[in-house]
């Protein structure tokens, strides 16, 4: 192991965290403070988030889809919706969304022109609000992710953070990558640009819709760009996938980073590539030191799709001379990957400081904690002092485990850890968007387990960890159509047909489903998990569907057993359930590990 050059890389990690260039650390703070007077001015207009009704819902789930699910930020976003006749939707550089009633009245009669011709529209208004705005809101959400305010901030001087033309049409292309990542459709961009196009032209749209495609190139220019760069965009949404998935799964993290590096070249200011490029970096750089006993998991702003590694809590059971009951499953480390430290370290503080990110500060000040604990303790007390309540727990549960190993406050550290686990069952704080469950729950138990060893007991500790361990194998009980987990692909061939579409990943298939409205991961020649998309046919139980409300999903299969992967998750029998909601609605069903 070089020691040496491991512990140079952790010092100019020291000497380095959270101090970006001082010129532009200081252009961002003045935009974002007239961003604030932007703000200021609108409140007085602000609509009451509850008098909303379902565009509230509809404009909250459409920002989740695509700043939480497509891992852009977790960090705190105000959404604030204003009394103004014009068509407005401004993602603002100081983290808060406008959206104008005119928007949502443009919204309301294109939603009566949908239902008045069509039954299924009717059926599915939710989702037709949402389908409305959502190519509204994808293009700021764009902007955001591509740093575009702060580049027009820079070129305008410092007087403005308006898009420029060429920064619109760059934004729609990225917009389209988004779109489908969210589930949205990879077209559909594309469609909303066709509608436009066909439908401006004078006395045809509202004077309100009038004035706000004025100040942007014309929708046939705006068409022209997305078209030519149609098939880079499904390449790009591709690659996106396939990244984000493998951190959250923690599997092929090499792939990863080297397509991520790949994106970088491609959007070299974007701070949504440095930040998803730093997440897999810095699992990379996790899985590959060996980790010592006692060391505790380190928390990511990211939604997580595996089980957390309770292979150092079953070492240290073994010291303490308890059985643990299980045999730890312990793939053996290789040796510690220096190249993922680097491009961790300079890839987080590429993305720290474009974003309000609190979550995403604080896994970056667990790095710091091996070469300068104080340094470390005291960035992730600054980032978890920022971390709102009603929001993310990740920047507590850091500074908690920091707290806690250098020895500082071990009684607090516990505190903290039980007020996360209390935070990340409490309701979001109104007029912000939920920030989601990233990480899995079981690992906040898991690190109170670790921190209450010596006090309670270790097998009080073992008690409580593997009682939220026990994973059922998913051995399908659960029949979909007659497939169930486990089954081969032939099977699946015989009772589903052949499928829409196969997307070979780096380890496994995903065949889609159109007329099922369903996904199916395939490994080994093997149904490894069913994703039900809302429209499906399907129901794991209960003539329950996507569509249909939390409360009757839990009056068959009773409550969830925690949180993960931003659902909730149910254990039935052998079988593990994942559902994701929003608004109070199944959003998607997900059977399977």
């Amino acid at each position: 192991m070089n020691r040496k050059r491991i512990t140079t890389l952790f010092l100019f990690l020291a000497l380095s965290v959270f101090v970006p260039l001082a010129s532009s650390a200081d252009a961002r703070q003045e935009m974002r403070w007239a961003a604030r007077a932007v703000i200021t001015a609108e409140e007085r207009n602000e609509i009451e988030p509850a008098s909303l009704g379902e565009w509230g819902d509809a404009i909250e789930s459409t920002l989740f889809l695509l700043v939480r699910t497509t891992e852009l930020s977790r960090g705190p976003i105000r959404i604030l919706v204003v009394k103004d006749d014009g068509v407005r939707a401004e993602f603002l550089p100081n983290d808060a969304f406008l959206v104008s009633s005119g928007l949502l009245d443009y919204a309301d009669e294109a939603l009566f022109e949908r239902i008045s011709t069509s039954s299924r529209s009717a059926r599915n208004s939710e989702s037709e609000r949402m389908a409305i705005i959502a190519p509204f809101l994808a293009p700021e959400v764009a902007h955001f992710a591509l740093d575009h305010p702060f580049e027009a901030w820079i070129q305008s001087g410092m007087k403005n953070f308006a898009p420029t033309d060429d920064q619109i049409l760059a934004a729609d292309r990225f917009a389209a990558v988004l779109l489908d990542q969210a589930g949205f459709g990879e077209g559909a961009m594309e469609s909303y640009l066709r509608n436009l196009a066909s439908r401006n032209l004078p006395g045809t749209v509202s004077p309100a819709m009038a004035t706000w495609l004025s100040g942007r190139p014309s929708a046939e220019k705006r068409l022209e760009s997305m078209l030519s760069a149609e098939p880079n965009i499904s390449r790009i949404s591709a690659e996106f996938k396939s990244a984000i998935r493998a951190i959250k799964t923690r599997q092929a993290l090499k792939e990863a980073g080297e397509s991520l590096a790949a994106l970088e070249e491609i959007y070299p200011t974007g701070p949504y590539v440095s930040r998803l490029a730093a997440l897999a970096a810095h699992e990379r750089w996790l899985s590959s030191v060996e980790a010592e006993r006692g060391a505790f998991p380190v928390y990511l702003p990211i939604s997580e799709d595996a089980p957390p590694d309770i292979s150092v809590f079953l070492s240290k059971l073994a010291s303490e001379g308890v059985d643990a009951k299980t045999e730890p499953a312990m793939a053996k480390k290789a040796a510690p990957d220096l190249k993922s430290l680097e491009t961790a370290i300079a890839a987080y503080q590429r993305a720290i400081g474009a974003f309000d990110d609190p979550a995403l500060e604080s896994s970056y000040a667990t790095l710091l904690a091996q070469a300068s604990p104080k340094k470390a303790l005291e960035a992730a007390q600054a980032a978890a002092s920022r971390e709102r309540e009603g929001g993310s727990y990740v920047a507590w549960a850091n500074f908690a485990t920091i707290l806690f190993s250098t020895g500082s406050d071990k009684a607090r550290a516990l505190t903290i850890i039980d007020s996360a686990i209390t935070q990340s069952k409490t309701p979001k704080r109104d007029g912000y968007l939920d920030v989601g469950m990233p990480g899995d729950e079981r690992t906040l138990r898991l690190t109170k387990a670790l921190m209450v060893m010596g006090k309670d007991g270790a097998k009080a500790a073992r008690d409580a960890v593997l009682s939220a361990y026990s994973s059922p194998q998913d051995s399908g009980e659960i029949e979909l159509r007659k497939a169930k987990i486990g089954d081969s692909v032939d099977d699946l061939v015989e009772r589903w047909g052949r499928p829409s579409s196969i997307v070979y990943d780096y380890y496994s298939e995903t065949w889609t489903y159109d007329s099922l409205v369903a996904t199916v991961t395939v490994s080994k020649k093997k149904v490894e998990r069913v994703r039900l998309g809302l429209g499906s046919p399907i129901s794991p139980g209960g003539d329950v569907r996507c569509g249909d409300g939390q409360a009757d999903f839990e009056r068959f299969f009773g409550a969830p057993a925690y949180r993960a992967n931003d659902g909730e998750v149910y254990l039935r029998g052998k079988s593990r359930i994942t559902v994701f909601y929003l608004a109070g609605k199944i959003r998607s069903i997900t059977i399977g590990s």
